[in-house]
């Protein structure tokens, strides 16, 4: 049963093994490094405070219905996960972790990777400029001071990301939620512990 201060990370399922063994950390694929650095370059020009290297980071969703909401989107729109095949969510107990963890809009993230391919931003994009929102993204990391503000704060956020610089063990893991199919019936629950 997930905890107060549970966070959820989407994954492919043929990754779950993996990290039920050997914890969660961040990936290693570096398709996001040029806009990561992007955004660094730019936080440091503007002088803004920018407390995460986002490329050694965790990303997390602050609720489960998000998680699944933000899946099943993926399902409807593109007839498969986010992932190419079908999802999981990690549920993580960050307890201790509290004073390491910042809340950014995604969405502006989202903004940078649609920027890099248009001349011009379109109705969904919410930054005038490639320039623009990586200065966006930066300005919207905000430290979470406590679990019990997360849903206010994550309010201030179009599409709230949660960010842990660093890994997790195994004992944080608290629940596995699996998606059966895909496109199939939903989702189901099963202790990451009862399958030793």
């Amino acid at each position: 049963m997930p905890v107060r201060s549970s966070l959820y990370h989407s994954t492919a399922v043929e990754t779950i093994p993996t990290i039920l063994q050997q914890g969660l950390e961040s990936t290693s694929e570096g398709y996001r490094d040029p806009i990561e650095e992007d955004i660094q370059t730019v936080a440091r020009q503007e002088q803004l405070q920018y407390p995460v290297v986002r490329q050694d980071c965790i990303f997390f969703y602050p609720s489960l219905s998000q998680t699944i909401n933000m899946s099943r989107l993926n399902f409807e729109d593109y007839d498969c996960g986010l992932f190419g095949g079908p999802e999981g969510i990690i549920v993580v107990n960050m307890d201790g972790h509290q004073d390491e963890l910042f809340v950014a809009d995604f969405d502006f993230f989202s903004d940078c990777i649609d920027l890099q391919y248009m001349s011009e931003p379109d109705d969904t994009i919410r930054s005038e400029s490639y320039d623009a929102a990586l200065q966006n993204y930066a300005e919207s990391v905000t430290p979470l001071t406590a679990f019990d503000s997360i849903e206010e704060l994550t309010k201030q956020f179009h599409i709230p990301e949660v960010l842990f610089e660093g890994s997790l063990p195994p004992d944080n893991i608290v629940e596995v939620i699996l998606e059966d199919e895909i496109l199939g019936s939903g989702w189901y629950s099963t202790d990451p512990r009862s399958s030793d």
